[in-house]
């Protein structure tokens, strides 16, 4: 069975088509609730093995910010500040799985992980190494470069993720969110 999955964007109302794409894929997923926006208390009712996808654009240029444009001019927000909104949105402290649903992301989930780690000690977050495309009615499509196109296989994008605990790069998660953390024996 599918994994219960959250979906949410650090900027209400965007009209930017990917993440307007993001939202409407989703938003047709039996196993998804898509929070429309961010506001205190939002998560607290969120399971902690459910797996809370973040969309929003990032790249190797920008790691510490995702942001609303491909091209950063949009609203955007840093990882710290996103960490902070999470918190009073009521993430739980023992939620284990956060996806940047974005290209280039794992810049960002790395320093979300570590800014989590204090308050979140278990949270693995996941993001991608390359450039996506959100397709409705198919898998997120990698781009690789240099003209290489991969489908995911798979609900996480196998090897084009990148996992990061508090601690650092950590093995992908299991199915239904059971994350390994070496730190914690989990």
């Amino acid at each position: 069975m599918p994994n219960l999955s959250y979906l949410c964007t650090p900027f209400t109302d965007s009209q930017n088509g990917p993440i307007v794409a993001a939202f409407n894929k989703y938003r047709g997923k039996w196993n998804c609730v898509v929070i429309d926006e961010l506001r205190p208390g939002c998560l607290t009712y969120m399971p902690t093995l459910a797996t809370l996808i973040i969309c929003g654009h990032s790249s190797s240029m920008r790691a510490n910010y995702l942001s609303e444009t491909v091209d950063g001019t949009g609203r955007s927000v840093h990882y710290d500040g996103f960490k902070n909104r999470l918190i009073n949105s009521g993430l739980n402290p023992n939620h284990v799985l956060i996806r940047i649903l974005g290209c280039e992301s794992q810049f960002f989930a790395a320093n979300l992980a570590v800014g989590l780690g204090p308050t979140h000690p278990r949270i693995v977050v996941g993001g991608y190494q390359h450039d996506i495309s959100i397709v409705l009615g198919s898998r997120t499509v990698i781009k690789m470069g240099h003209g290489n196109v991969a489908e995911n296989v798979n609900d996480t994008g196998a090897s084009t993720v990148q996992w990061f605990s508090p601690h650092g790069l950590v093995r992908k998660p299991a199915g239904r969110a059971e994350a390994y953390n070496p730190w914690l024996g989990t």
